[in-house]
């Protein structure tokens, strides 16, 4: 609970949620032929974490693979903290 212990001394509250890959994985989620599996791993248990309305991420190909099955990308912990410091 790295990240949740540092958020939480900028008075944000944040809640780990246990996740397995989110279908990118490096370039196998661009790759035209791995479309349908890259979508069908995000729905294992990404989709579902991600259905809050405040998601961070720590990982850019989760962000970026967030984005690209939700429309929302997520933050990383650090450009949340940016945020709340400007």
């Amino acid at each position: 609970a790295g990240w949740a212990t540092a958020l939480a001394r900028f008075g944000i509250a944040a809640q780990p949620v246990r996740t397995g890959c989110c279908g990118m994985a490096g370039l196998f989620g661009h790759e035209t032929a791995q479309q349908r599996l890259s979508k069908e791993i995000f729905a294992l248990s990404w989709a579902e974490a991600t259905r809050y309305d405040w998601v961070l991420a720590t990982g850019f190909s989760c962000r970026c693979q967030t984005a690209r099955m939700t429309g929302r990308r997520p933050l990383h912990p650090v450009e949340l903290i940016d945020r709340i410091l400007t």
